[in-house]
């Protein structure tokens, strides 16, 4: 399939269910991985799940990482103590059958701040991995990104 005009499709606001979401996201990402651009391919580095999790350190390192970085610590808490609330935010403890456990490898989604986990973990990851790939076109939709690249750098795409 070739590309020669832009595929756009108006969406008003509040006419879709959250679970819409996932469903258009994968739409999203089947069309752009058919689009044939001549010498380039189409490497997606999303998340196309239903239940969509983080690893924990992953998500603590970028959280952190963004506290440190980017805000201005005033408070009482000063930035060493602010930037180990990620550490207690992310942490999720439950009881079940009259025992206490603590969810170890990822960060559930779902909770008031999970968006923001998602969108830090995501520009991490294009922080990290796109300069690495050159890619020429680079799409985003949600915690899905696209990117093309040429197919000579599929090897290195592949790695991702």
């Amino acid at each position: 399939m070739e590309v020669r005009q832009p595929h756009l499709r108006l969406i008003r606001p509040g006419s879709y269910a959250p679970a819409d979401l996932n469903v258009q996201s994968k739409m999203q990402v089947d069309f752009w991985r058919n689009v044939k651009i001549e010498g380039e391919i189409t490497v997606s580095l999303g998340v196309c799940s239903l239940f969509t999790s983080v690893n924990l350190s992953t998500a603590t390192l970028a959280v952190a990482t963004v506290l440190n970085n980017q805000m201005a610590m005033n408070g009482p808490l000063g930035r060493e103590r602010t930037c180990e609330l990620p550490d207690l935010g992310l942490t999720t403890y439950f009881e079940f059958d009259g025992e206490y456990y603590e969810q170890l490898k990822i960060v559930p989604m779902g909770s008031p701040v999970s968006d923001f986990i998602m969108e830090v973990v995501t520009r991490q990851m294009e922080r990290t991995v796109l300069p690495n790939i050159r890619p020429n076109v680079r799409m985003r939709y949600l915690n899905d990104t696209l990117v093309n690249v040429m197919e000579n750098e599929q090897p290195r795409a592949n790695l991702i």
